[in-house]
């Protein structure tokens, strides 16, 4: 039960998930949740939804619901298929200082992981593996930040030094004709 009557997510860019654009859904546990995307605003009732085409390979969105929704986000694959990698979304109060996570097992073409950070730069604090992601190319929106990096299979530990607060998702594809995949990453699991 969250103590407050609004919801915020900073959607994350999914870099190089093989995609042409991605799908935002946000479900609505209330009447009259007025849910705003990116400066847009929409009203929704108790179990309907919201679904949103971004073009391209956008940066990252924000959403904000009142009150309170659900987000999740999937690519759009290249005959315009959705769902192809599909995540949901972390909401900002939820968002934590360190997780550890896993690859999947099988990968022929690659793992990813994609992070949303409170604040802006400069983001030598926010280490992958020990290692300072401060020379990656990171998105600032509404005091967020989000980059992508490609990362080899296998078991990850994500931390900020500062106590700047996180999210995480992890992606790639499992070959020609397997499709992608994708989890949101919550603290507590590997």
């Amino acid at each position: 039960i969250r103590p407050t009557r609004h919801t915020t997510f900073m959607a994350p860019h999914l870099g190089n998930s093989g995609g042409t654009g991605y799908t935002l859904k946000v479900v609505s546990a209330e009447d009259a949740t007025e849910v705003t995307i990116n400066s847009n605003v929409s009203t929704i009732n108790t179990g309907e939804f919201l679904q949103v085409e971004l073009p391209g390979m956008s940066d990252m969105s924000s959403i904000h619901c009142d009150p309170p929704c659900t987000a999740f986000l999937a690519t759009k694959g290249a005959s315009g298929s959705v769902g192809e990698t599909m995540v949901s979304i972390i909401p900002t109060d939820s968002m934590y200082t360190a997780v550890h996570f896993r690859t999947v097992a099988i990968s022929v073409m690659g793992h990813y992981v994609s992070i949303t950070a409170e604040g802006e730069g400069p983001y030598d604090d926010i280490l992958l593996d020990g290692q300072p992601l401060s020379s990656e190319r990171w998105t600032v929106l509404e005091g967020f930040s989000s980059t992508w990096l490609s990362i080899p299979s296998g078991s990850h530990w994500l931390e900020s030094s500062s106590g700047r607060l996180l999210a995480a998702y992890v992606y790639g594809h499992t070959g020609k004709y397997g499709g992608g995949y994708g989890h949101t990453v919550w603290p507590g699991e590997s």
